[in-house]
């Protein structure tokens, strides 16, 4: 589970589109963000965002961030590309 509390505010957003979509750990590769989640503010908009596994941003090729979990098994990334990219490790 994500721990939102310890997130970087820059990331705070997420936790509505995880919320939002039903998620919970472990996830089991990349999932998409519905862009109706994502802030209207500069770059976000110019990107695609995904929560990844370790191995999905790896496989992926993403630019990933680790969100802090509450359990170190529970691995969470924050992983974005350019925008109408798909990354090949997807759900």
């Amino acid at each position: 589970m994500v721990n939102w509390e310890a997130a970087h505010p820059d990331v705070q957003w997420t936790q509505a589109a995880w919320e939002g979509m039903g998620l919970s750990s472990p996830i089991h590769a990349c999932i998409k963000i519905d862009d109706k989640y994502v802030p209207d503010q500069g770059f976000k908009r110019s990107r695609s965002w995904f929560f990844c596994t370790a191995s999905g941003a790896d496989k992926a090729g993403l630019n990933a961030n680790q969100l802090p979990t509450f359990n170190t098994e529970d691995v969470v990334f924050l992983c974005s590309m350019g925008r109408g990219a798909q990354p090949s490790f997807e759900e």
